[in-house]
């Protein structure tokens, strides 16, 4: 298995602190290390099934507040793709 291209980015990277001056140019950095990653529908689901709340998970800037929940969640669905895509990652069939 290859290393992941995010291995190499600072785990701050992926939290960025939204009190900083330059949050949204340290989640745009990390964010664009998703684009190419060839994990990046394992990552999406992963986030997706932990639940998270917060952070970069496969591109997708999971925010800690109510409002825009639904819209990320979506996002990451939509790296995921179809259901039979996610099934098939899961080991079940679709």
């Amino acid at each position: 298995m290859s290393i992941p291209p995010c291995a190499g980015v600072h785990a701050d990277d992926w939290f960025p602190d939204r009190k900083q001056r330059d949050w949204r140019d340290t989640a745009n950095r990390a964010i664009s290390v998703c684009r190419s990653c060839p994990l990046r529908v394992s990552c999406a689901v992963q986030a997706l099934e932990r639940g998270e709340h917060e952070g970069i998970w496969a591109g997708v800037l999971m925010m800690p507040k109510v409002t825009a929940r639904k819209d990320e969640l979506n996002a990451l669905y939509r790296v995921v793709g179809d259901p039979a895509r996610l099934a098939k990652l899961h080991g079940c069939s679709a």
